[in-house]
């Protein structure tokens, strides 16, 4: 009960008191708003003055004050809310001590301060906590009791009531979506980070395999060097048994490293990790699932395990996506080794039969990404002037 009292007290004094922060509007929206008060005070006037049933001097000023106030809060309703009620509420207490130099009029405010008023209790709504929003609604009530006839009070008290309600209602779902889009923002950014450890985990079970067989082969390499090599010294024959040992040892270690990197749907990779040797057949795969394939391989040059495994993988995946993105489209795929460096090209031209839309989001851009800045590369991949798509990648083939 304790916890409630305190809630209420601070609802009650952040409506009195507390300031708010609402939408800022742009320095456009400001002037409308500007010029839309400075209409309604001076209708608010004019229709005081057409009612007047008072020559008075005073009369005649504090209905004209309690005109101009009660159009003012319409300035203030976009940047501070709350303070713009304060002042409606303010407005409303002049206007009915004013409404003593009216007679026989229904309501002590003018049609333009009660409109000005529905729109700030509306807004007040969307924007503040129910506890906020119910003791605006208290307050407000209170001039229309002391001063609205009796048979009138009730249905002004009922458009309040909705009007509060309303608002609050659609400012809860406002937040609601909000909401939804930071966290859509929030799964969009964790998809893509995912994707990313995929990727690398893919890559380091691929290189595995490379590095595996580098190990394997030091270790039957030092450990049959005594029995290739006659004569060999002693020692020698000790330094080569220890090799052999820490090469087993090492790929004993990267046997449970894959494992850790397995995940528990992902079956045992047995085929031996591809190279650009293979190249020939993933292009007749291609062709046989009716891409137009064009490749040009210029250079012969040994490459490095882990850069032809690379360029195997980038070819293939760009010839997915075109057959996935541009079906019907031609694909040219050139592989040129340099002197210290591998170059990849892939570029496919637009589909005949349009763009596609009902093809899912993959990873190939982002595994490419990570296979190129493994190796220190560079990467360009985007769309082209004829519509197509162009994949281009340079692999360094030293440490260097």
């Amino acid at each position: 009960m304790r916890e409630l009292f305190e809630a209420a007290g601070r609802a009650l004094l952040r409506a009195v008191w507390s300031g708010d922060e609402g939408p800022v509007p742009n320095s456009r929206s400001r002037g409308v708003l500007l010029t839309l008060s400075a209409i309604g005070a001076v209708l608010g006037a004019w229709s005081s003055y057409a009612v007047l049933a008072s020559d008075t001097v005073g009369g005649a000023t504090r209905i004209t004050v309690a005109a101009i106030l009660g159009a003012l809060p319409l300035v203030l309703v976009t940047l501070r809310p709350l303070w713009a009620w304060r002042l409606g509420l303010v407005a409303m207490v002049f206007g009915g001590l004013a409404h003593t130099y009216l007679h026989g009029q229904p309501w002590p405010w003018t049609p333009v301060q009660i409109i000005v008023m529905m729109i700030v209790l509306f807004v007040v709504a969307t924007g503040n906590t129910a506890g906020v929003v119910a003791w605006v609604a208290v307050l407000t009530l209170i001039p229309i009791t002391v001063y609205v006839r009796p048979q009138n009070a009730p249905g002004a008290s009922v458009v309040v009531f909705v009007l509060l309600l309303l608002g609050h209602q659609i400012g809860r779902r406002r937040q609601a979506q909000r909401r939804l889009k930071v966290e859509e923002g929030r799964s969009e950014v964790e998809h893509a980070r995912r994707a990313v450890l995929e990727e690398r985990t893919r890559i380091a079970r691929e290189l595995h395999d490379v590095v595996a067989h580098h190990l394997s082969m030091i270790t039957v390499r030092a450990q049959t060097a005594p029995y290739r090599i006659p004569d060999l010294p002693e020692a020698a024959t000790t330094e080569l048994a220890e090799l052999g040992d820490a090469a087993r040892e090492a790929l004993n270690e990267m046997r449970r490293l894959l494992g850790v990197l397995r995940s528990e749907d992902s079956a045992a990779e047995r085929a031996p990790q591809p190279g650009l040797d293979a190249l020939p057949g993933l292009l007749d795969t291609a062709r046989a699932a009716g891409i137009r394939v064009d490749a040009t391989v210029l250079g012969d040059a040994a490459l490095p395990a882990g850069v032809s495994l690379t360029g195997y993988r980038i070819v293939q995946e760009a010839l997915s996506n075109a057959s996935r993105h541009a079906p019907g489209a031609g694909v040219r795929v050139e592989v040129r080794r340099e002197a210290r460096a591998l170059v990849l090209d892939v570029h496919n031209g637009a589909s005949p039969h349009g763009p596609t839309t009902h093809a899912g989001p993959g990873h190939g851009l982002v595994g490419m990404r990570e296979r190129v800045g493994m190796l220190g590369g560079e990467l360009a991949a985007g769309p082209t002037v004829d519509g197509g798509w162009r994949v281009s990648a340079r692999l360094p083939c030293t440490d260097d």
